[in-house]
């Protein structure tokens, strides 16, 4: 049980993606609301209360022990959900991760090309809203169709070049009923199987 909930294998449908992202994403922020809160002097102004919990060596460690765990959680449901759609995770997590980082780099080095202060350029807007509209819309692949996950195929491995697979045999046509008739039955003869 626990390798289908922290594994990277298996597959994910769009509700239970969309359901456990929820709960996931709620409990997370509940969780950072709660540590907020506790570490916060209490009497304090919001700006105050941030400014002193920044340079707390607590927060540090619970944000080092939280954030690889949110991580570990993001990217296998987000495995599980890329290779039910069909698609290599590990090809699309590292060009999405990828394409982030260049857009990030290229708001902080032409500022006027970004959204807002911290944030990346509209190209970034975009691709993230297309992978996670992706994620969340896009329907699910017939399975055994992905070569590359390792699963077992029913109808055996497809092979991606129609010019290698075998030409389907014809079906045979139709026979007329008269051949479907049964065959008169012959009288015996008398000698049995060595007769004439």
């Amino acid at each position: 049980m626990f390798h289908t909930i922290l594994g990277f294998g298996g597959r994910m449908g769009r509700l239970e993606y969309f359901l456990i992202s929820l709960v996931f994403g709620l409990f997370m922020t509940l969780l950072v609301v709660a540590l907020f809160l506790g570490l916060a002097p209490h009497g304090l102004t919001p700006g105050n209360a941030r400014a002193s919990i920044g340079g707390s060596s607590l927060l540090i460690v619970l944000l080092l022990v939280v954030m690889p765990i949110y991580l570990w959680f993001s990217l296998a449901f987000l495995a599980k959900r890329l290779r039910d759609i069909g698609w290599n995770p590990l090809f699309v997590i590292l060009g999405w991760i990828g394409a982030i980082m260049i857009d990030r780099f290229v708001a902080m080095t032409v500022p006027a090309m970004a959204l807002g202060h911290g944030s990346g350029t509209l190209a970034g807007l975009l691709l993230n809203l297309f992978m996670y509209g992706s994620l969340l819309f896009w329907p699910s692949a017939p399975t055994g169709t992905e070569d590359w996950s390792g699963n077992s195929y029913p109808g055996g491995r497809p092979d991606p070049d129609p010019r290698l697979q075998r030409p389907r045999e014809p079906k045979p046509a139709a026979q007329p009923a008269a051949a479907l008739a049964p065959a008169p039955v012959q009288a015996p003869s008398g000698f049995g199987r060595r007769g004439l």
